[in-house]
């Protein structure tokens, strides 16, 4: 493959990572966020149950919003650059741009649970980020080793007399 058929590929590679890495951090949320019994107790207030699975749909946007989406670009850049292919890199990555970008999105207005959430949601984007597109960071190709010549036979000297 060419220099820059692998540059499409890995651009590729890159959009589709983000978007399934977004849609996974939204399905995590929906699956923490089911009502347990703690939750129940707020059924009364539609407002605030409301508000908390907005939060769902919203998860992927906390992960990759104006706030964090430059910290998410950096770290894939730098991923890329260096070639970096640590699914724990990502992960980490992933779960710190989540929490970051809720917390100075709107300060105050979420909890440490939502936020713990959103982090929970942020590392399983980072996750499935790697899956597709992080298993095969680099920019460039892999370089193939030149071949080495063959080394020459010795030639052996007469005997000393």
């Amino acid at each position: 493959m060419t220099q820059l058929g692998h540059l499409l590929w890995r651009a590729f590679a890159i959009i589709a990572g983000l978007l399934f890495g977004l849609a996974a951090a939204g399905l995590v949320t929906l699956l923490i966020m089911v009502p347990s019994t703690d939750d129940m107790r707020h059924m009364a207030n539609p407002g605030m149950m409301m508000e908390r699975f907005m939060l769902v749909g919203f998860a992927g946007f906390y992960v990759l919003n104006a706030l964090s989406g430059p910290a998410v670009a950096v770290i894939v850049a730098f991923a890329e650059i260096r070639r970096i292919r640590n699914w724990l890199y990502y992960v980490v990555g992933g779960g710190l741009c989540g929490a970051a970008g809720m917390a100075l999105w709107e300060p105050g207005r979420f909890g440490q649970q939502e936020i713990a959430i959103v982090m929970a949601a942020g590392f399983a984007a980072g996750f499935v980020y790697w899956l597709i597109a992080g298993r095969g960071a680099g920019l460039t190709r892999d370089p193939v080793p030149a071949p080495t010549p063959a080394s020459p036979k010795p030639v052996d000297a007469p005997p000393a007399a």
